[in-house]
């Protein structure tokens, strides 16, 4: 029996993302588009549109949801169905099997699908070891039990073993890992340094400024932000310095107000003229 039976990696890769990308489409075509108008809507209220705003929050929400069903169903249906495989998948020519190498399950097609989750939270391996394990199986085909085979495969035909790679998948494992880590802490330390702080809260006033909203003072992570005839202030400290950033209704640009004993050019923002 010729050993090219499973679907490979890189296979199963173009399928995904063709699969992907036709099951998250309805979901994104009904909802991106009120999503829009909400932003719009936001942008232009007087009030603030608080009112936009639940509903946008109500809508990211729905979206997610709707998705999650799309997916679901959309796998699981192709999947357990006569072709046993979704569109993807057909065009890559190959096909979902069980351990008699027949058509799954509804329930079984389901499982499969969900399963997917835990080979995404650990950093998509659960995906990347299809090219390195014996008959090229996925993380959840091990949970749920399936093969992923050409489409010529027929019940009965042998499923023969293939050469499996386990201290590759130790390796990839430990530097994605590693990878993670080293993202997280650079996340940190940029977050504390000065141009980093001052570039978001700078941010945050163009946000308030384009939103129109109501005089008054709030503390947010540290930061004071008010609103008064004369325009947007964010007042923060930074290694000990205060400083104070500006923004009027007259420019788009956002200033440092120099006082004394500080120096605007250390956060990487330009003194107000």
């Amino acid at each position: 029996m010729n050993k090219t039976i499973y679907g490979g990696f890189w296979k199963r890769a173009v399928a995904f993302i063709v699969d992907s990308i036709i099951a998250t489409l309805p979901p994104l075509i009904i909802c991106l588009p009120l999503m829009l108008w909400q932003i719009y809507s936001i942008a232009k209220s007087p009030d603030g549109g608080l009112s936009h705003l639940v509903f946008l929050m109500l809508l990211i929400v729905a979206m997610q949801v709707l998705i999650l069903l799309s997916v679901w169903l959309y796998f699981a249906l192709m999947e357990s169905g006569k072709r046993q495989a979704t569109w993807g998948k057909q065009l890559l020519k190959i096909k979902v099997v069980g351990r008699d190498g027949g058509r799954i399950t509804f329930a079984r097609a389901s499982g499969r699908t969900f399963a997917k989750i835990i080979s995404y939270m650990i950093f998509y391996m659960g995906y990347i070891i299809a090219g390195l394990t014996n008959r090229k199986r996925a993380l959840h085909d091990y949970i749920a039990d399936t093969y992923v085979v050409t489409e010529s495969f027929q019940p009965g035909d042998e499923m023969p073993p293939t050469p499996s790679h386990p201290w590759w998948i130790a390796i990839i494992s430990l530097m994605m890992v590693g990878l993670f880590a080293a993202a997280m802490v650079l996340n940190a330390l940029l977050v504390q340094l000065p141009f980093f702080h001052s570039f978001a809260v700078a941010t945050n006033l163009q946000t308030m400024a384009a939103q129109d909203l109501p005089y008054g003072t709030h503390t947010t992570n540290g930061v004071t932000y008010s609103i008064s005839p004369d325009g947007y202030r964010a007042a923060f400290n930074v290694n000990g310095n205060n400083y104070t950033l500006y923004l009027s209704d007259e420019y788009a640009d956002v200033c440092c107000e120099e006082t004394p004993g500080t120096d605007c050019s250390l956060i990487g923002m330009e003194p107000c003229r």
